[in-house]
């Protein structure tokens, strides 16, 4: 047995779920005792689990695939009663097994202190327990909290704040002034505090307009591989506490975002738009400078947003508009080869 390997009995896992644990149906006292004393060595979707492993269900219909899956055990909703399988009665399955997930993810594998090729600037103060990886370099005046662990070959620009129990993966920029909450994550690739794009057309070239604001980074936000987020110009480019963000995205200067955004791959904010709280925007979605998108606003993956959405809109296409007339306009087009075909041949007779 590998000694670093983690494994949990099935009772402590139910514990830790705040859930209830059920010993497989027509089980007799001794199996529902050997039910609770259940090794549980990994965790994994239904398709994939194996001997060993915890699954789970969001929903009766999919019990019968679990119950014949290799899983040893299952999370499940806390309305199904009993299962050929030992279970854990859940209020919300998909959130506990995340948990879980949590619990078998690997640890983080980068001691505390500095690494001696880094290179740590002056007047840098660093929390306790900080890990800094080998060649990453820090700048002059840089704050780093608590915790905070920053992978290899990072570059984190001068007078930084970095918050409490953030998590920096390899080849991170982090330009001057950057301000960055605790507990969040930032994959490699990611750049922060860029030049926004700025120029102005004197009538022979384009000069540019230096970019002398910062981003500002709220608790809890993860921002996925290869995103870019620009500098403002003057004042402050802004992302919401708790928003997550998928890879190669590009969000421009002055962009402000509101809490609990979720912000797909591959999509294109431009400078100075005004996003809300808790906001989805699909995959590629492209937004115009200065249009505002209201609250729990959600557009479709591949819309072009011309114009300001309002609150709880939901909208498709290019430009962007309401989802529902969207998918009336795209059932009529399907129509149209056979209406152009009537029309030909009402123009034959």
């Amino acid at each position: 047995m590998n000694p670093d390997e983690k494994t949990y009995t099935l009772s402590r896992l139910a514990e830790r779920l705040d859930g209830q644990l059920a010993a497989p149906s027509a089980a007799k006292a001794d199996k529902a005792k050997q039910a609770a004393e259940l090794t549980i060595r990994g965790a994994a979707g239904i398709e994939h689990a194996g001997a060993g492993d915890i699954t789970f269900i969001d929903d009766l219909s999919k019990l019968p695939a679990a119950e014949k899956s290799q899983a040893a055990a299952v999370i499940v909703p806390a309305e199904i009663e009993k299962s050929t399988k030992p279970i854990i009665k859940v209020k919300n399955p998909r959130l506990a097994f995340a948990e879980v997930l949590g619990l078998f993810a690997p640890p983080i594998s980068l001691p505390a202190g500095v690494h001696p090729t880094a290179i740590v600037g002056d007047e840098v103060s660093l929390g306790e327990n900080v890990a800094i990886g080998p060649y990453v370099i820090i700048g002059k005046g840089t704050k780093i909290g608590e915790g905070a662990v920053i992978y290899p070959q990072t570059h984190v620009g001068e007078n930084v704040t970095i918050g409490a129990g953030t998590l920096i993966h390899p080849r991170v920029t982090i330009g001057w002034g950057t301000e960055i909450g605790a507990h969040c994550i930032l994959h490699s690739g990611v750049v922060l505090g860029a030049d926004g794009f700025g120029f102005n057309w004197d009538g022979k070239r384009h000069r540019k307009i230096p970019q002398i604001g910062r981003v500002v980074i709220e608790d809890d936000v993860e921002i996925g591989a290869n995103t870019t987020i620009d500098r403002a110009t003057t004042h402050i480019t802004h992302i919401g506490r708790g928003t997550k963000i998928d890879d190669q995205v590009h969000i421009a200067h002055n962009v402000t975002m509101g809490e609990n955004c979720i912000i797909a791959g591959k999509v294109g904010i431009s400078g100075s738009v005004h996003i809300g709280k808790r906001v989805t925007l699909a995959g590629q979605v492209g937004v115009v400078d200065h249009v505002t998108i209201g609250d729990d606003a959600i557009v479709m993956a591949r819309a072009a947003v011309f114009n300001d959405l309002p609150a709880g809109s939901v909208s498709s296409g290019t430009p962007a508009y309401p989802h529902r007339e969207y998918l009336r306009v795209e059932a009529a087009v399907r129509k149209l080869p056979e209406l152009l075909r009537q029309i030909r041949e009402l123009k034959q007779r």
